[in-house]
């Protein structure tokens, strides 16, 4: 195991743990990646009648369906500064459980092996493109799930819309990613409902709400996917997850 004692993090109960969150490399808006040997941008999410991505409205804000009853996988960073990929795995795998297709379980391990060399954090942007571009990989080896539909966040309000509209993502605060299911406001104030990765077991000691407003947008990033363009691929005989 590599000298990752940089990503030891302090957290909001005090304990000291393994995150592993790089900073991005690239501006808000300037996430590319190939696709057909074709370089493509990473959109924005902001108000477009064309992609249906509205920047709401605080004062409309409302909270979005509790994902608590759809946790089925555990993504325990087991001493690995991976926090970025566990936490998009996870959005991954949450989006396809709530819709009711198959649990599809994602190695976020491999993914970060992959991008990282096992070296070190690996920053949302660049775990993003990734995704878009190569895919990531099936825990049984069978195959990838590439995503096809996802946003750059510019703003706080625009990630916090994107989950209103039905959007899983990731969020970062404090060297730390996690995935981010939805949207609470029934404590007076906008609070994401997170799940990280640091407790190897389910049943809610990886869950807590943070409040939007703390989201690390500038340093770390903020991105969403719309769990209806997810397309799992190069694995025969599997249906298409937009058609599943």
């Amino acid at each position: 195991m590599g000298d990752y004692d940089k990503y030891m993090q302090a957290c909001e109960d005090g304990v000291v743990r393994m995150c592993g969150l790089e900073k991005r490399t690239t501006p808000i808006g300037g996430i590319t990646y190939m696709r057909d040997g074709v370089p493509c941008a990473v959109p924005q999410w902001k108000s477009d009648e064309l992609q249906d991505c509205p920047v709401i409205l605080r004062s409309e804000w409302r909270s979005t369906e509790d994902m608590k009853p759809w946790e089925w996988s555990n993504r325990y960073q087991n001493g690995y500064p991976a926090c970025c990929l566990a936490a998009l795995c996870g959005a991954v795998e949450f989006a396809f459980s709530k819709n009711g297709r198959a649990r599809t379980k994602l190695d976020w391990l491999k993914a970060w092996k992959d991008i990282t060399g096992g070296k070190g954090g690996a920053a949302v942007d660049y775990a993003l493109a990734y995704a878009m571009e190569k895919g990531l990989p099936l825990a049984d080896g069978s195959g990838v799930i590439k995503l096809v539909e996802a946003w750059d966040s510019p703003s706080v309000d625009a990630f916090a819309s994107g989950l209103q509209r039905g959007c899983t993502g990731v969020a970062c605060h404090d060297v730390h990613a996690e995935c981010v299911v939805g949207l609470d406001m029934s404590g007076g104030r906008p609070q994401v409902q997170m799940v990280n990765s640091h407790h190897q077991d389910l049943g809610g000691a990886n869950w807590h709400l943070f409040d939007v407003d703390k989201i690390e947008l500038s340093a770390y990033g903020a991105i969403l996917i719309r769990e209806v363009e997810l397309r799992l691929i190069d694995v025969p005989n599997y249906p298409d997850a937009k058609g599943a």
